[in-house]
């Protein structure tokens, strides 16, 4: 349990902690809060020193919702840690075509489009032949990268 407590919960700080700068002075801190960022902007939300006063339902909502999604993740992490250790069990031969059948799945159902699909399957190459040179793995190659 240690294993998995300390990086989720060094993640979820991480991550409710990059939303200050964003909410208080308008500067995202990373990708996540930029995009954020600029979706509060197309709405016509300026986020910055007076958001609070501006805007309280909003900022009191956004900072309820990361309280919220702490306590789902706590309910949901503690009994389902068992089935995600089991699914790291999985051979690698079974792991790699359902998670690209996933991605294919997700791409199609954003789209509704058999066009998109080909994009995904774009990596398939470079994970077969990683998988073939796994003596000397190249680290160009992301399926060997996202394997260590």
């Amino acid at each position: 349990m240690a294993g998995v407590a300390g990086p989720e919960s060094a993640n979820n700080s991480a991550t409710s902690g990059a939303f200050v700068p964003m909410l208080a002075l308008g500067v995202p801190s990373g990708p996540i809060p930029a995009v954020m960022l600029a979706a509060m902007m197309v709405h016509g939300v300026s986020p910055g020193p007076l958001l609070i006063k501006q805007q309280p339902e909003l900022f009191w909502g956004f900072i309820a919702s990361m309280y919220v999604g702490n306590v789902v993740l706590l309910i949901l992490n503690l009994p389902l840690v068992g089935v995600f250790v089991n699914i790291l069990r999985v051979p690698y031969p079974i792991l790699y075509p359902s998670i690209l059948a996933f991605c294919i799945l997700g791409v199609y159902a954003v789209n509704a489009a058999s066009s998109t699909c080909g994009s995904c399957c774009s990596w398939v190459p470079s994970a077969i032949s990683c998988e073939s040179s796994a003596s000397r793995p190249r680290r160009s190659c992301w399926a060997c990268v996202l394997r260590r």
